[in-house]
């Protein structure tokens, strides 16, 4: 191969893919740092001294989640003002710095507390990063699809963390190695991660078409007729902010690079289609709209005030709560249930914390290509699709959660709980698609202040579990008392009840209509003939 020739396989790479693949391995590793505490928090009580209580290990499994919440809307901003890619960079290479400290720290309860907050912190930008990125990349017929895979990460993470902790223990030193090996492998992901992507589509290639976001869409519409495929290797691990730029090259995932002619005669069809976007994109006072990474930080803040009086956001915001409220307590107690009060032994309990994700992603990913699929060919609308799959991923979990407290037996219970995790994975392309649905090119704010609101049961549910088991006078020991099964049970049954609450309210009140957020801010200068083209390329595309 000549020197400096890139492989045509490189250059054939979809942009739109490598974008999702990296979106889930944030999500991935991020939730290796989260959820690694759920498999070490009883073995670092126990080697404490003096042993931690429930409430301490509650605290310490809630500690993560004070620092998450802190700057998830201020996160929100950087990523629209500046770009996603090393806002969510440095976020998760920080988190895996973090997640290296945790084992010098030993038994210093003091120093786990405040680095795991810290973690949470660097964390925060895991989900707003990539919902930024998916706001610039992905075209709106693939949503459900391109969400379910990122957001696989999650549980795939869940997965691995559950299913590896027992052979990481045996073979690197106990619970110290669980930390060593997820934080090594995040910084992995980053150093990939920071020469593979970029922030927007680079707006130079003329090759390199339209994504259309701004096709408003009410719940009977359907998605435009993007294609999706790759840009300029050459370019792929350098931003290229569009309002730097003047000409006519529009950002879009278009055809792979072999197909220069073909994009170079449709940039040229797509004329009459770009004055006519951007003619929707004046304000009140006739004034084109500038660039959305252009905003004032006081404008986006408008635009924050603005989603909390946005009924189809509160809708989405309460659903996204209730999912996390639930989900919580699945990904994080329900196998302590299963060892102490049901008896399951130590082999099986780390064999029912991967299975049960396995079997979540099959859901997950067949759920997504059926929503795009129904919502392409237009049996239903974009709605009543995200209706019915949220419904079922609330209401079946719900109902296996109900069997979970009444099983007599490891098996009855073991059922019911790999079902309520493999119904959970239907929701993901039901609600997480709602902040791109109702937001589109502010999509990544709209999931910014989601986010925030739904990190409140990451607090809320440990400490809930903690103090009620601990009344119980649980001793996290088979066989548990009376009194213990008594409170788990109450914990299982406010699991249940906010399942309910979210699947009602998005049953009868969500909507996933797209709204003009944008048309809420005054702009008071006029854009120049620069700014003209710039705009005219992000209307198109979406940003």
């Amino acid at each position: 191969m000549a020197a400096g020739v890139v492989p045509y396989w490189v250059v054939n790479i979809p942009k739109f893919f490598v974008v999702i693949f990296f979106s889930m391995f944030a999500l991935f590793a991020g939730y290796t740092h989260r959820n690694v505490v759920s498999v070490t928090k009883h073995d670092m009580a126990g080697q404490a001294s003096p042993p931690w209580n429930l409430n301490m290990i509650a605290q310490y499994v809630a500690a993560y989640y004070y620092g998450y919440i802190i700057f998830q809307l201020v996160i929100g901003i950087l990523c629209m003002r500046y770009g996603a890619k090393w806002i969510l960079g440095i976020g998760l290479l920080m988190s895996s710095v973090f997640t290296l400290i945790i084992p010098s720290l030993g038994q210093n309860y003091a120093g786990l507390i405040v680095t795991r907050i810290v973690t949470g912190l660097f964390q925060g930008a895991a989900i707003p990063g990539t919902t930024a990125l998916y706001a610039q990349w992905i075209p709106a017929e693939a949503y459900s699809i391109a969400t379910g895979i990122q957001y696989s990460g999650m549980y795939i993470g869940t997965a691995c963390v559950n299913g590896l902790s027992t052979m990481i223990g045996a073979n690197l030193g106990g619970w110290r190695g669980d930390y060593y090996v997820w934080g090594i492998l995040g910084l992995v992901w980053f150093v990939t991660y920071i020469f593979c992507i970029q922030s927007f589509p680079n707006p130079n290639d003329a090759h390199v078409r339209h994504i259309d976001h701004d096709e408003h869409h009410d719940p009977v519409a359907t998605r435009s007729n993007s294609v999706h495929t790759g840009v300029n290797v050459s370019n792929l691990g350098h931003d290229s902010n569009p309002h730097q730029h003047h000409g006519n090259g529009h950002p879009e995932i278009g055809h792979s690079l072999g197909d220069h002619d073909h994009d170079h005669d449709h940039a040229h069809t797509r004329t009459s289609e770009s004055q006519k976007m951007l003619q929707n994109h004046h304000d009140t006072h006739g004034l084109h709209r500038p660039p959305v990474s252009s905003l004032s930080w006081g404008q986006i803040f408008t635009l924050y005030a603005h989603f909390l009086r946005t009924p189809s956001c509160l809708v989405f915001y309460c659903v996204h709560f209730c999912s996390n409220w639930s989900m919580y307590l699945l990904m994080g107690y329900a196998t302590t249930f299963l060892s102490t009060v049901l008896g399951l032994d130590a082999d099986t309990t780390s064999l029912f914390g991967f299975l049960p994700y396995v079997f979540l992603w099959v859901v997950l990913m067949v759920s997504s290509l059926a929503a795009d699929a129904v919502i392409k060919k237009k049996y239903f609308s974009v709605t009543n699709v995200r209706k019915f799959l949220v419904c079922l991923g609330f209401f079946g979990p719900a109902l296996c959660m109900v069997g979970i407290t009444q099983a007599k037996t490891t098996v009855a219970g073991s059922a019911f709980f790999i079902c309520a995790i493999t119904l959970s994975g239907a929701a993901i392309p039901g609600f997480f698609p709602m902040a791109l649905d109702i937001g589109g090119e502010v999509g990544g704010l709209v999931i910014a202040v989601s986010n925030t609101i739904a990190t409140i049961p990451g607090i809320a549910a440990p400490l809930t579990q903690g103090a009620l088991t601990q009344a119980g006078g649980c001793v996290n020991a088979y066989p548990e008392s009376a009194s213990c099964v008594a409170a788990w049970q109450t914990v299982f049954y406010i699991a249940i009840a906010v399942y309910a609450v979210g699947g009602t309210v998005c049953l009868f009140f969500a909507s996933c209509e797209r709204k003009d957020f944008l048309s809420t801010l005054h702009f008071d200068h006029p854009i120049s003939d620069d700014h003209h083209d710039t705009s005219n390329a992000q209307a198109v595309r979406g940003k």
